[in-house]
């Protein structure tokens, strides 16, 4: 009987890796929320803004441009579209180079709406796990995004570079 890749480490072994059982994951995660959005005219990156400004209150930005790992320009953009659809408002913040976004009442309707897609999705996804593996997965994730942003591309980390 023949080995597959994954077995013996050799070529084409990555179809079977970890980032690709990842990647898989983030795909189905997708389409299962992608045709949830359009009815409540939301758009890719646009309910974690949401969230954030439920959150945390009025906001700059750069702030969740940061908090996200993001662009300045695609924040500002899906921003821009959240605004265009009565869900935030953009106003002048005390410095005039800074702009504040807050959440307005429809934000937080459909806000109210996305979160509950976003429960379904949970229970399916985690549908047969212990509490155990829960907490279990949700640290891995952790750890992984954390080595993921200090991680060198080069093969050794940024923060034994500092």
């Amino acid at each position: 009987m023949e080995q597959c890749p994954e077995q013996t480490g050799g070529p084409g072994r990555s179809l079977f890796d970890i980032h690709t059982l990842l990647s898989q994951a983030h795909h189905a995660q997708q389409n299962y929320f992608y045709p949830c959005m359009k009815p409540i005219k939301l758009g890719p990156g646009q309910p974690k803004l949401l969230s954030y400004l439920q959150a945390f209150g009025p906001s700059a930005q750069s702030s969740m441009a940061e908090y996200f790992g993001l662009d300045a320009a695609a924040v500002s953009r899906m921003l821009n579209a959240l605004r265009e659809n009565g869900f935030v408002t953009i106003h002048k913040g005390t410095d005039y180079r800074t702009k504040l976004v807050s959440l307005l009442e429809v934000g937080k309707q459909v806000l109210a709406k996305w979160e509950q897609v976003c429960d379904d999705e949970v229970r399916a996804m985690l549908k047969g796990l212990s509490d155990q593996d829960i907490a279990c997965f949700k640290r891995c994730l952790q750890t992984a995004h954390h080595n993921l942003i200090n991680a060198d591309q080069g093969g050794g980390s940024r923060e034994s570079k500092r």
